[in-house]
């Protein structure tokens, strides 16, 4: 099929169909032309032949009507004419008798044996019958009444006769002279219309010669416009088709193989100028490839040292990135040392200081202790997630139960707040992960949702799992949506200052949260408009977990 179509599309044979039509459709025009000349000299052919035949006929018809008629010698099957007076004579030498014939008899004998020749027929017809069987048909009345009016001066048709297609001419008889002396006691005037003689040649020879005439032009039109056809096909193929396959030929070389020489063409014609334009192509072409390959030497060196460079570049960045971190890390623990001491000493003294001035001050520093403790806390987590040593506690955990804790943490703030929690939609599924860590997690997520809620908000949990191969946590708060242009930098760990105007600032929190999700192999996903926000945790089932992490125990 795929070859059948591509043969189909291919110029030479679109010439073909092309050159195969016009040459059809002239000589079919040429020969139906022809074609039509030839039947009608064939027709005109019977048409002279019944003319002759019917001027014999009137010929004969006068000559007898002049000698009164004509003895012929009585035989076996002939008997006298009925309608005559006389009907013969007897020779006494020769003892035969003699019947006599007039006009109308001899010529209805004589179109009797014509027929019976098949050669053709004729009959005579009257306007005032003597003999029925001279009764005119339909076709002889139709040709006597345009002969009375004087309409016509013959009729001539094609028709079916007793089963045969036949040539018929119709031709008036006028009373003459030599008719009266038998038919002037019927009225008849010189010159009055007497009947008609109907000429009848059996068609079938006409049409069997037009039928040969047909088959054989189309016969010669077909061989014509075959030979015609092929000549031009050959023709083409020799001076156009095969030059532009020889071209195509070389030109799918010179793709394999951009050195190939392209042989300058001799021709002198059209093919020929296009071979010595692709030849002059070729030379431009290897040139340009040439100039090409020296400015992408030239420019790979270039990228080359580039890359080098930047490579350098970004070793002293990973460098000074993991100096600034572990930095990060080792103040931020030498800083929780000294920290806890405080505390401690801040708690002692909450216990034993009674004035009240003295207990709110301390009740602010134990505050502010506390939050520099969560924030060296922080750091030190960031630290650990970008350098991948985060330490992961993975057991099988009811994924239910933890949200439940974390719930219960916070339905004293949004009963206070005015907000609701929902969490019908909880399910009991078993995650293998570090509790404490994924419990900071939606500790988190849940403080910001209670956070941002407008007064009369819900906060909902929502659980989905997804093919029994991960578990989907959703958080949706409703009120301000989060301007989608912060939403790609929502859990950057160094991001600069909201915006002015944003009231939305999480700190450090969402930064590590992700962080921590990614830890135990999973994702964390933030979605924000229509009036709500919804932030999603995706854990993995099989308990996959981050490079550098450990698992320290699992149990059921």
């Amino acid at each position: 099929m795929q070859r059948l179509k591509k043969f189909v599309s291919r110029l030479s044979f679109k010439y073909f169909c092309g050159i195969a039509s016009l040459l059809t459709v002239v000589m079919a025009g040429i020969f139906v032309y022809f074609y039509q000349l030839e039947k009608n000299f064939i027709v005109s052919q019977v048409d002279k032949q019944a003319r002759i035949l019917c001027q014999q006929v009137l010929l004969t018809r006068s000559w007898l009507a002049d000698m009164g008629g004509v003895y012929v010698e009585k035989k076996a099957g002939l008997e006298a004419n009925p309608y005559l007076e006389e009907g013969g004579i007897a020779d006494s030498k020769t003892h035969k008798e003699y019947l006599l014939r007039n006009p109308a008899m001899v010529t209805r004998e004589l179109s009797e044996y014509a027929s019976r020749m098949g050669l053709y027929s004729f009959r005579l017809t009257s306007t005032q019958l003597i003999n029925p069987d001279n009764a005119p048909d339909g076709t002889e009345r139709l040709a006597l009444d345009l002969f009375r009016q004087r309409k016509a001066r013959e009729y001539i048709v094609r028709q079916e006769l007793d089963g045969q297609q036949v040539f018929r001419l119709i031709a008036p008889l006028y009373i003459e002279s030599a008719c009266l002396s038998c038919h002037q006691y019927r009225g008849y005037e010189l010159g009055t219309l007497r009947g008609c003689v109907s000429i009848i040649i059996p068609d079938h020879e006409v049409e069997a010669r037009l039928v040969a005439l047909k088959y054989s032009f189309f016969a010669a039109a077909g061989v014509i416009v075959m030979v015609a056809v092929l000549a031009l096909f050959s023709i083409n193929h020799l001076l156009a088709v095969r030059p532009l396959k020889m071209l195509r030929r070389r030109i799918r070389r010179f793709e394999v193989d951009v050195d190939y020489q392209v042989p300058v063409s001799a021709r002198q014609d059209e093919i020929g100028d296009l071979e010595r334009s692709f030849s002059q192509l070729t030379e431009t072409v290897r040139e340009s490839r040439a100039a090409m390959e020296g400015k992408i030497v030239r420019a790979t060196t270039a990228l080359r040292q580039a890359n080098l460079e930047l490579e350098k570049a970004n070793r002293r960045l990973r460098i000074q990135d993991e100096r600034k971190t572990d930095f990060l890390a080792t103040v931020s623990h030498e800083l929780r040392t000294p920290l806890t001491t405080i505390r401690g000493g801040v708690d002692y003294l909450l216990k034993t200081v009674t004035e009240r001035e003295h207990v709110a001050f301390l009740q602010l520093l134990d505050k502010n202790i506390s939050n520099l403790i969560l924030m060296v806390n922080n750091l030190i987590d960031l630290a650990r997630i970008e350098l991948k040593k985060v330490d992961l506690d993975i057991e099988q955990v009811n994924i239910k139960e933890l949200l439940a804790e974390v719930v219960l943490l916070f339905e004293a703030t949004a009963r206070d707040k005015g907000v609701t929690l929902s969490s019908d939609e909880l399910q009991e599924v078993i995650v293998p992960l570090d509790y404490r860590r994924i419990n900071q997690v939606f500790l988190n997520l849940l403080h910001n949702a209670v956070k941002f809620s407008p007064v009369g908000g819900t906060v909902s949990l929502v659980m989905t799992t997804v093919a029994g191969e991960q578990v989907e946590v959703a958080v949706v708060n409703q009120g301000e949506a989060i301007p989608a242009a912060e939403l790609p930098t929502l859990f950057a760990r160094y991001k600069s200052q909201p915006r002015c105007g944003s009231k939305r600032s999480a700190g450090l929190g969402l930064a590590i949260a992700k962080g921590l999700v990614e830890a135990h192999g999973g994702r964390l996903e933030a979605r924000s408009g229509d009036g709500e926000t919804r932030f999603t945790v995706v854990l993995p089932l099989g308990g996959r977990v981050m490079t550098g992490s450990r698992s320290a125990r699992s149990g059921g």
